[in-house]
């Protein structure tokens, strides 16, 4: 088994989007009704975080990630250090974020009542049928697949998990 990984994104949008149809919260709720402390939030709305135009800074830079991502955090403590402040007005620019699917998803547990982990599992994998599917394996999980990375353009290496240093 592999660690889903970045398909999580994609869940946490689809996530959002059934609770917008079962009337839980509408996509086009202000961002600030969830994060009270995010920057602009009363003009950008959940819709603008799945296509996103939200201009919030990326948390997790795809180029050079640094050793400092495996120290755990709660997606909170992350999205208080990523909303201060925003890159472009909100709807004039189109810049992938995993902050944006990271507030979903924080979005999607807080509405639920559970962890994201639990939501997804309860309302997609489970009826899906994903029995082989998980959230996070736990380093060392049986049948687990392990990765390997490089930092800083440096020697291939295995690699631990995000927040799981």
């Amino acid at each position: 088994m592999f660690g889903v990984g970045s398909i999580t994104k994609q869940f946490a949008c689809v996530l959002a989007l059934q609770l917008a149809d079962e009337g839980k919260l509408s996509m086009y709720d202000p961002v600030s009704k969830y994060f009270p402390k995010a920057s602009r939030g009363n003009e950008i709305t959940l819709m603008d975080l799945g296509n996103h135009v939200s201009g919030y800074r990326e948390y997790y830079p795809l180029d050079f990630p640094d050793r400092a991502k495996l120290k755990a955090r709660s997606p909170s403590a992350i999205i208080d250090d990523h909303v201060k402040a925003i890159d472009f007005a909100p709807g004039t620019q189109w810049s992938y974020s995993n902050t944006n699917f990271l507030m979903l998803g924080e979005v999607v547990a807080r509405v639920e009542g559970f962890p994201f982990q639990q939501v997804l599992e309860q309302h997609l994998l489970k009826p899906l049928g994903m029995n082989h599917t998980d959230y996070e394996l736990a380093p060392g999980a049986k049948g687990g697949a392990v990765g390997y990375g490089s930092f800083m353009m440096g020697a291939l290496a295995p690699t631990t998990p995000n927040g799981q240093g």
